[in-house]
């Protein structure tokens, strides 16, 4: 797969659905799939109910449970398959959503064709930071990293600097960088948000998340002029 690929698994309880018709009859599901194509790549959606009982309204047991959910044929989760649950397919499965993974996060980028001269990069231990500021150095006028450690960033600072003559600014915290007055600027952030309010973004800025806990969206709801998108915003136009 390529960036301009992504696929994505979303689970949903079916409150009326039975996972077997007869009692002894075979595990049935329900998986519908769908395709949106377009800005030259595409997005495919898979859509897995859950039935809500075993048999008639019989509550699971274990081992039918366990059973049925290895019978699921859907795309692994990997680099280029992201999964999602609503509330109830997440009890049922026992799982949750996983951080974007560095492919994802790009495809996000491409997709949403997110324009920007300045990148902020909220350090996190599920970012790839590295790999990122590789992917942006090149077109990118400034790029500033927020870090718990400027010291494990210090190699690539001066790799960054010999290699491409690129200053990489770094700092503990937001009000610490020196971003751009003018310009578009792209936050990219994961769980960690650093303590930053709302006062604090860039106005006019986007805000893309690799977690859809919540924290990030909240933040940005209570700034001025943020866009904030994360893989559920993709998923709520696919469906």
């Amino acid at each position: 797969m390529t960036v301009e690929e992504m696929t994505v698994v979303y689970f949903v309880m079916d409150k009326a659905g039975v996972g077997k018709r007869k009692r002894r009859g075979s595990w049935q599901y329900r998986i519908e799939t769908r395709e949106k194509c377009g800005r030259g790549g595409s997005v495919s959606l898979c859509k897995v109910y859950l039935p809500a009982c075993s048999y008639k309204k019989k509550p699971w047991k274990e081992k039918d449970r366990s059973e049925y959910i290895q019978g699921l044929e859907v795309p692994s989760e990997g680099r280029n398959v992201c999964y999602f649950y609503d509330e109830e397919a997440k009890a049922f499965l026992g799982r949750k959503e996983e951080p974007l993974s560095l492919e994802g996060l790009l495809f996000l980028i491409w997709y949403r064709q997110i324009v920007f001269d300045s990148l902020i990069i909220l350090q996190d231990r599920e970012l790839e930071t590295e790999e990122l500021l590789a992917k942006y150095v090149r077109d990118t006028r400034y790029i500033g990293v927020v870090t718990g450690s400027g010291e494990e960033l210090s190699e690539a600072k001066e790799e960054l600097l010999e290699e491409y003559g690129f200053l990489l600014d770094i700092s503990t915290e937001l009000t610490g960088l020196h971003i751009p007055a003018k310009g578009n600027v792209l936050i990219v952030a994961g769980e960690e948000l650093y303590g930053i309010t709302p006062l604090q973004l860039p106005k006019g800025a986007v805000f893309v998340s690799t977690v859809v806990s919540g924290a990030a969206k909240k933040l940005c709801a209570r700034a001025k002029e943020i866009r904030y998108i994360d893989m559920k915003c993709l998923l709520q136009e696919v469906l």
